[in-house]
């Protein structure tokens, strides 16, 4: 182990915040006038620093030594975002995907989020306490995750707000849901990715049931419920947003087709935008 760093007179051990190593001196191992027993010497890198036993990232957004995050409210400014909505079996995260492979978007998938928590941490404690008696979970949990998750991409300097778009897919799913985010995404566009034909929605879901060894999901009468409850609480959803920032996209068409109206979409609203004005104007100019 390598010696302690100090700060204010008071030695106490560096915390690995994000997967790297800060010293308490807002230095990371390596860097000129860092701790020289840690890690190999390396150019200096943006500094962040730990004020009353709080780590503060380069872009000022506080985190506790524990890894609690602060509220986002407290952040300024918004996430520019665009928003993915689609019907089971539209593809939605294989489109999200792909955009999140462009230098200007990040992708973040709520569902694959849950997927990756331990369940044996806290979090994942708290998140089974309600799925395992068949519960949903509540907003205020799903919140403090996209947060936390939120905190560390931009710690690991992964989303950067002021050059960084996210793309968001699995949240909000419910109109109050998007009412409280109001305060966290200046949403700038929404794609809503809908299959016209429901036969063919059908057959989309019953093969990915198939795949995914999800037997019970392959019920015709279990598939129509989960597309008319999709469709009673995307309705809802959507309605707390401005009418001309959703796109309905057909995603009954090639995925290639889909990502084509996608990106022609992006391309058009980034044509008529003009510095000093919002994305929202443009994407009204588009629309029209």
């Amino acid at each position: 182990d390598s010696a302690p760093w100090k700060t204010s007179g008071v030695a106490v051990s560096a915390w690995r915040i994000s997967a790297r190593w800060v010293s308490c001196n807002g230095l990371l191992p390596g860097e000129a006038g860092g701790d020289n027993g840690a890690g190999p010497p390396g150019p200096p890198r943006r500094r962040s620093t730990v004020q009353a036993g709080r780590f503060v990232s380069n872009q000022g957004i506080a985190m506790t030594a524990d890894g609690t995050s602060q509220d986002l409210a407290a952040r300024k400014g918004k996430y520019r975002t665009i928003l993915l909505f689609g019907m089971p079996g539209s593809g939605k995260g294989t489109q999200g995907a792909v955009l999140g492979k462009i230098p200007e978007f990040v992708h973040v998938s709520m569902g694959d989020v849950f997927r990756k928590i331990p369940r044996l941490g806290k979090i994942g404690a708290e998140i089974e306490s309600f799925t395992s008696l068949g519960k949903m979970v509540p907003d205020e949990l799903t919140f403090r995750i996209f947060e936390r998750h939120m905190k560390i991409l931009e710690l690991q300097e992964f989303f950067i707000p002021d050059f960084n778009t996210l793309i968001l897919d699995g949240l909000p799913r419910s109109y109050a849901q998007a009412e409280r985010l109001s305060s966290l995404l200046d949403v700038v566009q929404i794609f809503h990715l809908k299959i016209q034909d429901e036969k063919s929605a059908i057959k989309r879901l019953r093969a990915r049931a198939l795949l995914e060894n999800r037997l019970d999901d392959m019920n015709e009468d279990v598939i129509r419920r989960r597309l008319a409850t999709y469709h009673e609480e995307t309705i809802k959803t959507l309605s707390f947003y401005d009418p001309s920032l959703v796109f309905d996209v057909e995603a009954g068409q090639d995925m290639i087709d889909v990502l084509k109206d996608i990106v022609d979409r992006l391309a058009e609203i980034k044509r008529v935008a003009t510095p000093g004005r919002s994305i929202p104007s443009a994407v009204a100019e588009a629309v029209s």
